[in-house]
């Protein structure tokens, strides 16, 4: 997609060869590169978040067709003027209503008013956006850098002249104490997570499992005390001594295509954080595995994919004793950073990531 700049006012700008702006970025980039945009505009010009809006219009399609999540975004407060707005219950028609994007009709004419008296008076003023994210998919986000409120703030945060970024209670969660701030959780009849409030807005970092290895009859006992400590509820399982192996599938163009599969060694006693995330392990793709095993995967991955009605892209697990697979699980989120097992499989398959994805994009819009 191309949007041309069709109105540039250059003559607007003259000053700027002379002068820096205070507060732009003027200043900053002649330190840094040497460079001004003295026609107006350049990378640090708030036009460059047009290409935002339009992926974010895209993402917002997605969302709501694959999950139901609605997503809306309002005007709260302009200068001193603040509106009281029920997150809870506000839409997006009543935000598009008017230009300031206020779902509260009353205040939004005072807004408009002292937008346009400060304007007259030859100066501006700010604002604070509050935004409501509904029915969000489980399981977004990744730990330590890559935690969901981590990308939102970089993503927020990097729109020109914003400078504040909050989650849930944000800043007036320090006024609370812990008791207070903590969001119980409720029970739910559908399965899916709830809270008796929402502090944390929504997003609870870390991950944890709880899962202990028990080599000996009589570390048992101990073992189960420490599961205790994560949950109170345990599940004990025979312990699988095999070959693990992990396979991703995808859709193009209607049909099914099973990737390579990828043999997983871990440096360590189970496949733990560590060796996902840290390097601890080596993943070979594709794995050296028998055509036997390799026939049985393919057979239970299709009885999966049809039996469950799966769609998209899909990552399983195995491990295989004697030759036999056994299915640990299906991820239907996988995850596709460079430490991502599909994203190699893709390349092995000699395919591009970038068209992989762009197909699931097109077949569910």
């Amino acid at each position: 997609m191309m949007v041309r700049n069709k109105d540039q006012r250059p003559q607007d700008y003259k000053e700027v060869e002379v002068a820096f702006r205070p507060s732009h970025a003027d200043a900053t980039y002649q330190a840094k590169y040497g460079i001004q945009a003295r026609s107006g505009g350049g990378r640090a010009s708030a036009r460059e978040t047009i290409g935002r809006v339009a992926a974010g219009a895209i993402a917002r399609q997605i969302l709501q067709r694959s999950h139901g999540t609605e997503v809306v975004a309002w005007v709260k407060r302009i200068h001193d003027l603040e509106a009281q707005v029920d997150a809870s219950a506000v839409t997006r028609e009543a935000v598009e209503a008017n230009i300031v994007r206020c779902p509260d009709a009353t205040m939004a004419e005072r807004m408009i008013e002292r937008i346009e008296a400060i304007g007259q008076e030859g100066d501006s003023c700010g604002g604070l956006i509050e935004c409501v994210v509904r029915r969000p998919p489980v399981g977004l986000g990744m730990p330590v850098f890559d935690k969901l409120e981590a990308d939102l703030a970089k993503a927020v945060m990097s729109l020109p002249a914003t400078k504040g970024f909050e989650i849930g209670s944000g800043f007036a969660g320090t006024l609370l104490k812990g008791r207070q701030h903590t969001d119980a959780f409720l029970p739910s009849d559908d399965g899916r997570l709830r809270t008796a409030s929402n502090n944390s807005g929504g997003i609870q970092g870390g991950i944890s499992n709880g899962v202990s290895k028990v080599n000996y009859i009589d570390e048992l006992e101990n073992k189960i005390k420490i599961a205790f400590n994560e949950d109170n509820q345990v599940l004990i399982e025979t312990f699988l001594e095999g070959q693990e192996v992990s396979v991703g599938v995808i859709n193009r163009n209607g049909k099914r295509i099973i990737l390579p599969i990828t043999e997983i060694i871990s440096e360590n006693e189970l496949f733990d954080y560590n060796a996902k995330y840290l390097g601890e392990s080596q993943e070979i793709t594709p794995g050296n595995i028998s055509k036997e095993s390799e026939a049985l995967i393919h057979k239970y991955i299709a009885k999966i994919y049809d039996n469950i009605e799966l769609n998209g892209i899909t990552r399983s697990e195995f491990i295989i004793v004697n030759q036999i697979p056994h299915i640990l699980e299906t991820n239907t989120i996988p995850g596709f950073t460079k430490q991502s097992i599909i994203p190699q499989q893709i390349e092995v398959q000699k395919l591009s990531v970038k068209q992989v994805l762009c197909d699931q994009i097109k077949s569910i819009l």
